[in-house]
């Protein structure tokens, strides 16, 4: 069986079936990033709810003072706040998706793809946490 060698330097331009998640897309890389930041602020609002639902400050200078006594060290994560953490992440790509493509097509699918990621990360883990459970 013959192994041929694979120099990095002069095979530097070589694909091996992997490509960049942004060169497929047809929006710019400024829009792209809207998109990612719109999803982490999503992120980070179900973050915030669930912390001042659960009596915590959402006051960074208390957040961080004693980070061993905060939300995210104490708290245990089980299905319901899972679920609107990823909730809060397909609404904050969905509104990202929606701020940068104004076609009413495009739109229908984002709304399917949010459905889809939304479907994604809530059986798997619904289905896990009812077998746990029994």
């Amino acid at each position: 069986m013959l192994i041929n060698s694979v120099d990095i330097k002069t095979n530097n331009n070589r694909s091996f079936g992997h490509s960049s998640p942004w060169s497929d897309s047809p929006y710019k890389r400024n829009e792209q990033v809207l998109v990612g930041l719109t999803t982490a602020a999503g992120t980070l609002s179900g973050m915030a709810l669930l912390a001042k639902y659960e009596g915590y400050s959402l006051n960074p200078k208390r957040m961080f003072k004693n980070i061993k006594n905060s939300f995210w060290a104490k708290r245990e994560f089980e299905t319901l706040p899972v679920l609107s953490l990823g909730a809060g992440s397909c609404l904050g790509g969905l509104a990202g998706g929606y701020m940068i493509d104004k076609n009413k097509e495009n739109r229908k699918a984002k709304k399917r793809e949010a459905l889809l990621q939304m479907t994604n990360i809530s059986l798997p883990i619904i289905f896990t946490s009812l077998k746990i459970r029994k």
